[in-house]
C-alpha cells in the first residue's frame, strides 16, 4: 500500500505500475504509482526489499535469483518460475526468473543505475518505515512506492515522532559548529590574502626573475655537463671491452664447440650401448659356464662340440676387458664434454656481455648526442642571461646575491608557497 504526495516534484524518469508473480514473499502483487515520491510502511519481511531488488534489476539488468519464490505454502507446491512486469515512462518491461536462468528487459546500464540509486535525484529516493522496528535506522536512500491507508500512515508517523531525537537541539548544535567553522575559514582566508600579497610583491621584481633564471640555467648546465662526463666515461669503458673481444672469432669458436659436442654426445651414447651389450654377453656366458657340467653329462654339444668351461671363462675375461675399455673411453668422453660445456658457457656469457655492451653503446651515443645539443642551448641561454644580469647590476649596483636578498630569498618564497598549499588544503576541509 502507498500514500502519494501530490506536491512532490515529478522526476523525469518515473515508475508507473509494477506487477509481481511468485517473487519473494508475493504470490501476486500489483502496485500502481501515481507520484514521484511515496512512503511505504510495512512490517519486516513484508516485501519492501524484494520490490527494491526487482526495480534495481529493471534499472541495471542485475538479477538476484534469490528473488524467486521457492514454495507456495498455501497449495504446498514448488514454484519453478517467477515473473515481474514494470511500466516505466509509459513503456512495458518484463523480468523472468527460474532456478537455472533469468531474463530482464534492462532500462539503463549498470553504472547509470548505480547513479540513480545512490543520489537523491532518482525514482528510488524515499523512505522505508518498519512499524515493528521504528528507529532512525529505517532511513535509507532507496524508495519502493506502495499504496497504504492514510490512518495507518498517520499512526506510523506519530510513533516515529514520539521516538525521534530532538532535532531542534541537533540543528542548534550544527549551527554553532558551522559558525565556528566559518570563523576558522575567515582566519585562513585572511592569512592566504597576506601570503598572496607578499608573493605578488616579489613577482613584481622582474630583475630578480632574470637573476634566478640565470642561476637555474647554470645549475641545469652543470648537471648536463656532469651527466655528459659520466656517459663519456662509461662509453670509453664499453669501447675498451668491445675492442678486446673479437665477436666473429667468438661466434666461430662457439660453432666449433657446438659441433664437437654434438659428435661427442653421439659417441658417448654408442659407448653406453656397447657397455650394455657386453654386459648382456657376459651374463649369457656366465649362465653357459654354470650349465657346462649338465651339457657335458647329457652329451649335448654346442656349435659342434661339448662346452669347455675353460674356454667359456676365457670369453668372460675378454668381455670384462672390453667392458673396462668401454667404461674408460666413456669417462674420457664425458670429461671432454664437461670441459667443452664449461667453455661454451663462458663463451655465451662473453657474447651476451658483448651484445649488451654494444646495445648500451648505441644508447649512450643517442643520449650523449641529446645532452650535447642541450648543453649548447643552455650555454647560449646562460650567455644571454649573463648579459642581461650585467646590465641589471650596472643599473642597480651591488652583486646578484645582495640584489636578491634586498627583496626576498628563494627560501622565503618556498616557505610562503608551502604555507599557501597548507592553507588551501585546510580551507578545502573547512
Amino acid at each position: 500500500m502507498s500514500i502519494n504526495s501530490e506536491s512532490a516534484k515529478t522526476f523525469k524518469n518515473r515508475f508507473m505500475e509494477l506487477k509481481l508473480k511468485d517473487i519473494g514473499p508475493f504470490s501476486f502483487k500489483h502496485l500502481t504509482i501515481k507520484s514521484a515520491k511515496s512512503i511505504i510502511i510495512e512490517n519486516s519481511a513484508g516485501g519492501k526489499t524484494t520490490i527494491a531488488r526487482v526495480l534495481n534489476a529493471f534499472l541495471s539488468g542485475r538479477i538476484d535469483r534469490a528473488l524467486l519464490k521457492t514454495q507456495d505454502n498455501k497449495n504446498r507446491k514448488r514454484i519453478r518460475k517467477g515473473s515481474a512486469e514494470l511500466i516505466f515512462n509509459g513503456r512495458k518491461y518484463r523480468l523472468e526468473i527460474t532456478f537455472d536462468s533469468d531474463r530482464v528487459d534492462k532500462i539503463f546500464d549498470a553504472e547509470y543505475a548505480e547513479y540513480l540509486v545512490l543520489t537523491e535525484n532518482t525514482p528510488l529516493y524515499g523512505i522505508y518505515v518498519s512499524p515493528d522496528r521504528m528507529s532512525l535506522d529505517f532511513l535509507v536512500t532507496k524508495f519502493v512506492p506502495e499504496s497504504i491507508e492514510l490512518r495507518k500512515l498517520e499512526g506510523g508517523l506519530y510513533r516515529l515522532k514520539s521516538e525521534s531525537v530532538d532535532y531542534d537541539k541537533m540543528i542548534k548544535g550544527y549551527e554553532e559548529t558551522a559558525k565556528k567553522y566559518e570563523e576558522d575559514l575567515a582566519k585562513v582566508e585572511e592569512e592566504l590574502k597576506k601570503i598572496e600579497e607578499q608573493l605578488a610583491k616579489w613577482k613584481e621584481y622582474e630583475n630578480i626573475k632574470v637573476i634566478n633564471k640565470k642561476k637555474e640555467k647554470e645549475r641545469e648546465l652543470k648537471n648536463v655537463k656532469e651527466a655528459l662526463e659520466k656517459y663519456e666515461k662509461e662509453r670509453k669503458e664499453l669501447l675498451g671491452k668491445i675492442m678486446n673481444a673479437n665477436y666473429e672469432e667468438l661466434k666461430l669458436r662457439r660453432k666449433e664447440i657446438a659441433d664437437e659436442l654434438s659428435s661427442l654426445y653421439y659417441k658417448r651414447k654408442l659407448y653406453e650401448q656397447a657397455k650394455e651389450a657386453f654386459n648382456l654377453i657376459k651374463e649369457g656366458l656366465t649362465k653357459l659356464e654354470n650349465a657346462s657340467d649338465i651339457t657335458y653329462e647329457l652329451n649335448v654339444p654346442l656349435f659342434g662340440q661339448l662346452i669347455d668351461p675353460d674356454a667359456i671363462r676365457t670369453f668372460i675375461n675378454d668381455c670384462n676387458a672390453s667392458i673396462n675399455e668401454v667404461v674408460s673411453r666413456h669417462a674420457e668422453i664425458s670429461q671432454r664434454i664437461k670441459e667443452l660445456e664449461e667453455e661454451l658457457d663462458r663463451l655465451d656469457r662473453t657474447i651476451r656481455e658483448y651484445v649488451s655492451a654494444y646495445e648500451r653503446l648505441q644508447q649512450l651515443d643517442v643520449e650523449i648526442g641529446g645532452l650535447e645539443r642541450r648543453k649548447r642551448d643552455l650555454e647560449n641561454e646562460v650567455a644571454y642571461l649573463q648579459r642581461k644580469v650585467e646590465e641589471i647590476l650596472q643599473k642597480e649596483g651591488g652583486t646578484e646575491d645582495k640584489l636578491i636578498k634586498r627583496y626576498a630569498s628563494l627560501e622565503d618564497i618556498n616557505k610562503l608557497m608551502a604555507r599557501k598549499n597548507e592553507l588551501l588544503k585546510e580551507k578545502e576541509e573547512l
